[in-house]
């Protein structure tokens, strides 16, 4: 095709007449569970490139049903996010080249690369919107294992935002938060949330107090009590320190915007980060 790739490179060090031969996960030590060959699988595992491409997106932002999982379309529009780094609702070359696959050859810039991408172009403006794009059917594939037509979300965030039991069942949403979802900043201790959080300095947090970050108080009431209590606030600091960016939102308001006023103010950040905010 006109281009020299990796693996042909590889083939070059190999003895005549023999090949490496790469032997499926768990054949040294016996058989693996089939959870352990999922959190392997170079598509979906942990290291997958569907999982370190979708890892970014909250898929329950784009879950229109509100029933805890994907259709077609609602996957089409958060794998579109992924891809839509300005984001402006269109794909350039570039952006288009993150997906995995063959189209990741659009980023060489060269002729075939122009080739393909008019193809994808139905418009012709340069650019691909959302309506011309379409997920390959091997990436719906690789999500939906069970071949029901939508992708699983996490059943604990769903109970999390309801406030009901929910049946656990196999998620197929890839993501290497393997430990729990906390919207917080990074390094925030309990001290800090009660200063931006308590207004009537009682020592606990109220669902009214929290009205404007009903997702932080779903994470921290885990009994259901209605009101966050000082080992509610313990539990989910140790996470939020102990696992760091693992289980924290990606989004900067999200992030930093403690008491969810939709601003970032200067004692929700730490002092490093505000100088270089505001210094331009």
């Amino acid at each position: 095709d006109g281009r020299v790739t990796l693996f042909e490179l590889a083939k070059l060090t190999e003895a005549p007449g023999k090949s490496v031969a790469v032997l499926p996960a768990g054949t040294e030590s016996g058989p693996v569970s089939e959870e352990e060959q999922r959190r392997s699988d170079p598509r979906v595992g942990l290291d997958g490139d569907l999982t370190r491409l979708l890892d970014c997106i909250d898929p329950f932002a784009f879950e229109r049903k509100k029933d805890g999982k994907l259709d077609a379309k609602e996957f089409k529009a958060a794998y579109f996010a992924a891809l839509d780094l300005v984001p402006d609702g269109e794909l350039t070359i570039h952006e288009l080249s993150r997906q995995p696959g063959p189209q990741r050859s659009l980023r060489f810039g060269d002729d075939i690369g122009a080739r393909s991408m008019a193809k994808l172009d139905d418009s012709g403006g340069g650019t691909i919107k959302r309506r011309e794009f379409a997920v390959a059917d091997e990436d719906w594939a690789a999500l939906d294992v069970n071949g029901d037509g939508f992708i699983q979300l996490d059943p604990l965030r769903m109970e999390a935002r309801t406030g009901r039991g929910t049946e656990l069942v196999p998620i197929e949403w890839p993501s290497r938060r393997r430990y729990g979802y906390v919207p917080l900043s990074p390094g925030v201790n309990r001290e800090q949330l009660m200063e931006a959080l308590d207004k009537n300095r009682d020592g606990i947090l109220t669902k009214r107090e929290l009205s404007k970050r009903l997702d932080l108080y779903r994470t921290l009431d885990t009994d259901r009590s209605t009101i966050v209590e000082a080992d509610e606030l313990d539990r989910v600091e140790a996470k939020a320190l102990g696992r760091g960016v693992q289980v924290l939102s990606d989004a900067f308001l999200s992030r930093w915007d403690v008491n969810g006023d939709g601003k970032v103010a200067s004692n929700e950040v730490p002092a490093i980060l505000w100088t270089l905010l505001t210094s331009r």
